[in-house]
């Protein structure tokens, strides 16, 4: 089975180089690519120059990722066509994984799983989306409910990560050329799965997305022009969710996600990462996208195109790095990190092989990809072991169990064949305890010709695709037990135990008590990004942050949030751990601001009219007679806070009171748009009628007479 990848591109010349570059490292053999050039105006054609010999190009005039991908899909010969960002990087067995995906016949589209610019991070995984276009998760029990026809959740791809049958796409009409950008994909997965076919999220066909500034977000990935998303938002929701739901649930549904928009940039102007220009503009932007998107969602039906069958013919093999014997996976361990990646490695991973690299990060954990390389830098951060929270372990111990799990997390994905550690590096002190990985440290000579000699040396150690099971074996906790008695001091048994929970790759590699201390002073909203990324190492959705930052703003303590969080489905299934919760002092009591809350909750039960005048009472107060007068206001509101945080509750409530106002005219603009919808729906249907029957009234018979009105003459002319 052949595959096309389509990459979309537009003004991304260097990181277009990186990703095609990638695909070189490619286990699969049998697939094209195609690059489908938007009107860019940097240094694209030079890049698309320097892969002629090995791409297709196809061009798109304008910035619209739906009809530059309906070209691409056009163009594509394979029966497979995946799309990939100009922005991201593939894993090596990307493409084969997805192929097994389509052994299944019922199979019509799939997709692997999606780290962010991190590379650590999961940007996305299997998830499922609702009629309106809103996230709603993971999926829960059998994946199969969200893969019938009509199924509503749905289970969704990321268009970074998408694959589908070029068959299915052709009949769907390819990519609906109404969305510009945001929920594309997301529209033809549904489209596929109402076909009868099924989606696939795989948990491996990885790609890692760097998301680079683009003409909507910047270099800090905010999104600056919020048209396309809440456009296509109230677009999707509008021409799908109506066929279960009143226009009004379809409103209600995706106002969340639109409030949310809003709030977080009236936060980002206020903490200054958007000036005051750049708010505006994105106020106004989104109230146009959302009379647009209503006026669309009734108006306009869905824009497909006829893709012409494929040409077998203009199929090109993208050339792939193939070695000379069979293909190996090694992983160098370097304590100190190095400025650049050595060229003796470049060169080993030039042959065909697949190099990682595994060193320190003097801030984040993240993985790249740089000249052949997958460069793993990983934070200082102390292992978790419960109940041993106090146990002391030496940087170098600590670094050795690091590195030792990161290549156990690669050897997951891929078989690691070997780990070599530099001369004197106590780095993989513990890898060389596990029996599964032939370890060994590099010679004086250069690192190619020290690979292959320990190659030689090591061949009988190699086992290949050796599955990661059980845990680690007896003889290494015990070699562990024993330097741990011997570095932190422990008894016996102690060092025993601590030894098996530190090599158990089901332990919490977080010490998550400490973690989520550090993000108690954080603003409602940052704190509950911070601790999803934290407890499911992925990014929050829209819907997760504005659902419990509304707790929050309604009383609940970030404790009864945290606890909330990890009851979750998803946190269960990911067997996070409960027991630090006792841990952290501040999550055992409600913080000053959440009893605050309690208080301005009663006082905005009083009459509008009321709460301003105490306001401006206070107000008052401040510039008249200073202090005295401003604890007698405090006293008569019986307020436990300052008089600026309860000028800022009541002004959020006269917010949500304008907020409400919009809604509600928002809503009556919909129900207008519906009566025009229907007037249209009828006139189509009346010029269709007398297009079939020439005698019906108001329409001239071949004769020139007019047919009558009457029952008789309706019946004689049909």
């Amino acid at each position: 089975m052949r595959i096309s990848v389509v990459i979309n591109t537009y003004n991304r010349a260097a990181s277009l180089r990186q990703t095609l570059a990638s695909l070189r490292h490619q286990t699969c053999r049998n697939f094209e690519v195609i690059v489908v050039n938007g009107p860019s105006a940097d240094d694209t054609d030079a890049v698309l120059a320097e892969f002629a010999t090995s791409i297709r190009v196809a061009s798109c005039p304008e910035v619209h990722l739906s009809r530059s991908r309906n070209v691409g899909i056009a163009e594509a010969s394979g029966e497979i066509v995946a799309f990939i960002d100009d922005d991201a990087i593939p894993e090596p067995s990307w493409l084969d994984d997805l192929l097994t995906a389509y052994e299944d016949p019922r199979v019509g589209g799939a997709g692997g799983i999606v780290y962010d610019h991190t590379g650590f991070r999961l940007q996305y995984e299997a998830t499922v989306y609702n009629r309106l276009g809103i996230g709603c998760g993971r999926p829960v029990g059998f994946v199969e409910q969200y893969t019938r026809p009509g199924a509503d959740p749905f289970l969704g791809l990321l268009g970074t990560n998408a694959s589908f049958r070029r068959d299915c796409l052709v009949q769907i009409g390819g990519f609906d050329e109404e969305i510009e950008y945001y929920l594309d994909e997301t529209e033809v997965c549904m489209r596929v799965i109402d076909l009868g076919f099924a989606i696939r999220a795989l948990a491996n066909a990885a790609v890692h997305h760097k998301c680079l500034p683009s003409n909507r977000r910047n270099e800090k990935r905010l999104v600056l022009d919020p048209f396309a998303v809440v456009k296509n938002l109230f677009y999707f929701a509008l021409q799908n969710g109506r066929q279960t739901r009143s226009v009004g649930a379809v409103l209600d549904g995706i106002r969340p996600v639109v409030e949310h928009m809003k709030a977080d940039a009236s936060f980002r102007a206020h903490h200054g990462e958007l000036s005051a220009a750049q708010h505006e503009f994105f106020l106004h932007r989104l109230r146009l996208a959302i009379e647009t998107g209503l006026s669309r969602g009734f108006l306009q039906p869905r824009r497909c195109r006829d893709i012409p069958p494929p040409e077998r013919a203009k199929f090109r093999p993208f050339p792939v790095l193939s070695p000379a014997g069979p293909r190996r996976t090694f992983c160098f361990l370097a304590g100190a990190p190095a400025p650049e990646i050595p060229g003796a490695l470049t060169a080993v991973a030039a042959r065909g092989h697949e190099v990682h690299v595994v060193t320190r990060s003097p801030d984040i954990n993240r993985v790249d990809f740089e000249a052949g390389v997958w460069v793993h830098r990983l934070a200082e951060n102390d292992r978790c072991v419960p109940g041993l929270r106090s146990l002391a372990i030496t940087a170098p111990v600590r670094q050795a169990l690091a590195f030792y799990h990161e290549v156990c997390r690669i050897h997951q994905g891929r078989p690691v064949d070997l780990v070599v550690t530099a001369p004197g590096d106590g780095s993989g002190l513990v890898c060389g305890l596990d029996q599964r990985f032939a370890t060994a440290a590099c010679s004086e000579h250069p690192v190619e010709q020290s690979v292959t000699e320990t190659l030689e040396e090591y061949e009988h150690r190699i086992v290949r695709h050796e599955p990661l099971s059980g845990g680690p074996q007896a003889g290494m906790i015990t070699e562990l037990a024993i330097l741990l008695s011997n570095e932190a001091g422990l008894g016996p048994a102690q060092a025993r135990d601590a030894a098996a929970k530190l090599l158990d790759p089901t332990c919490s590699a977080i010490d998550y008590a400490a973690a989520a201390s550090k993000l108690w002073h954080l603003s409602p909203k940052a704190f509950v990004a911070e601790l999803h990324r934290l407890l499911f190492n992925r990014e929050p959705m829209r819907g997760e942050v504005a659902h419990y930052t509304a707790r929050l703003a309604g009383g609940a303590s970030r404790c009864e949030v945290v606890r909330l969080i990890t009851e979750t489905e998803e946190a269960q299934s990911l067997q996070i751990p409960t027991d630090w919760l006792a841990e952290v002092p501040a999550l055992t009591r409600k913080s000053a601001c959440s009893s605050m809350r309690g208080s301005v909750s009663k006082i905005v039960l009083l009459p509008l009219k009321r709460c301003l005048a105490l306001c401006r009472r206070v107000a008052r107060s401040l510039s008249s007679c200073g202090r005295r007068c401003l604890r007698a206001a405090l006293q008569i509101l019986r307020l436990p806070a300052t008089v600026r945080k309860l000028h800022a509750d009541i002004h959020k409530e006269l917010e949500k009171a304008v907020r409400a106002q919009e809604w509600a005219f928002w809503h009556n603009q919909a129900a207008l748009l519906q009566i025009q919808q229907l007037l249209q729906d009828r006139d189509r249907s009346e010029d269709g009628a007398r297009a079939r029957y020439p005698l019906l009234p108001g329409r001239a018979n071949p004769a020139g007479e007019v047919g009558r009105s009457t029952p008789t003459g309706n019946k004689l002319a049909g």
